[in-house]
């Protein structure tokens, strides 16, 4: 009877041996698509959630909304890489193809804020927010799609 032993994987991308060239379709589970798609929603109603105005709050109730933005905002952008890894991995994509994993978070972030500033209204947490995880969204998906390559 044999054994396998499987080493324990942080992310199911990271199984292939030759992640610079153009890598073969992967076998996700549809259990880790429904759960990523399950941190994308949660994780963005969870902004609004934080929509609320700071005045009036004690110091630990604005720490408190900090750390749930925080942690939104890191849930969302895993989620978000890890779904265009996917999709580069899928169609056999180049590494370089990563950094369209930002454009769809920062245009919009970019136009809402603009939008905002020259209305002369302060700008909102919600085009903050898309700009955050756009910054954030391009390094992640490298990673999580060739964790071989380096940054460039």
């Amino acid at each position: 009877m044999e054994e396998h032993h499987h080493s324990p994987t942080i992310w199911p991308f990271s199984q292939a041996s030759d992640t610079t060239s153009h890598p073969g379709p992967i076998a996700v589970s549809w259990e880790i698509k429904v759960w990523v798609l399950i941190g994308l929603v949660v994780s963005f109603a969870g902004l609004f959630e934080t929509q609320y105005p700071l005045r009036g709050l004690s110091i630990w109730q604005r720490v408190g909304i900090a750390c749930a933005e925080s942690c939104s905002l890191g849930i969302f952008v895993f989620c978000w890489s890890s779904v265009v890894a996917y999709v580069i991995r899928r169609q056999g994509l180049p590494p370089k193809s990563c950094r369209w994993a930002a454009i769809p978070l920062l245009l919009p972030g970019c136009l809402i804020g603009a939008v905002q500033l020259l209305s002369n209204t302060s700008v909102s947490y919600f085009s903050i927010f898309l700009i955050c995880a756009g910054t954030f969204a391009e390094p992640l998906c490298r990673k999580l799609a060739f964790p071989s390559v380096s940054a460039d």
